[in-house]
């Protein structure tokens, strides 16, 4: 399709050319080459729209519902906004040999 569209779109800017070397008075050949350029375009972005489309909308009242049920933890998004629990500083300075916690 993209490539009949822009053959008739050559032929639509080659006859612009030609009338207006010819003192640029309407052509009506010309105004229907270009009805038809526009009848190609809408049916190329028409068919280019067709597709297939699926909304989901879900709902819950603070109880765990099937959109849980389905997917399990991973709608859970307050996880992402923990921190890690903080390590102790003596046993990862002893586990890496650092000091000896113990001497202190």
């Amino acid at each position: 399709m993209d490539t009949l569209v822009e053959i008739q779109a050559q032929r639509v800017l080659f006859m612009k050319m030609a009338e207006d070397a010819e003192g640029g008075h309407a052509d009506p050949i010309l105004s229907g080459e270009m009805d038809r350029l526009m009848k190609m375009m809408k049916s190329k972005h028409e068919m280019e729209q067709e597709g297939f489309t699926l909304t989901v909308t879900a709902k819950q009242n603070g109880q765990p519902g099937i959109a849980d049920r389905l997917f399990g933890q991973m709608g859970d998004t307050s996880r992402l906004r923990e921190l890690p629990a903080a390590a102790d500083p003596d046993a990862f300075a002893e586990r890496m040999g650092i000091i000896d916690v113990e001497a202190y």
